[in-house]
């Protein structure tokens, strides 16, 4: 399900290009923006047997936004821990978390609480927008 204007589906397609480059970086800038264009709270990244899928939800409610080989994943979890400074690449046998604060592609501020939870066979990962009261950001969810 595709929800948006011309400017949502332009991060989409960022989005997926960024996923075929493996351009972390990339990828997270827009995931985070069509996150918090939407609104959503939260984003997963949940495992298939052949592909992982990024969902975000809003008001509880998934949509997929996106699929990607379970190949990348390893290497995407690792980039994410490098890049959020507060988490170890090295280490995937015990839950790590990191507070971050992040500048959307269309400007908007927004805090973040990454989670990354071992499991048998992968790591899953959450990412929860933090509410910030004090936000003044026009049409932010935040």
């Amino acid at each position: 399900m595709v929800r948006g204007d011309r400017q949502a589906n332009k991060y989409r397609n960022e989005l997926n290009e960024a996923i075929n480059k493996s351009d972390i970086v990339k990828m997270l800038d827009s995931l985070f923006t069509i996150w918090v264009e939407e609104g959503a709270s939260e984003i997963c990244f949940e495992p298939f047997v052949d592909y992982w899928r990024i969902v975000i939800k809003k008001e509880w409610l998934p949509d997929e936004i996106m699929q990607y080989p379970m190949s990348l994943h390893n290497s995407n979890i690792s980039k994410l821990k490098g890049e959020s400074g507060q988490m170890n690449p090295e280490v995937c046998d015990v839950p790590q978390e990191a507070k971050v604060s992040i500048i959307t592609q269309t400007y908007k501020e927004a805090n973040l609480l990454a989670k990354i939870i071992p499991t048998a066979g992968w790591e899953e990962l959450i990412i929860y927008i933090i509410k910030n009261p004090n936000s003044n950001t026009q049409n932010s969810p935040l």
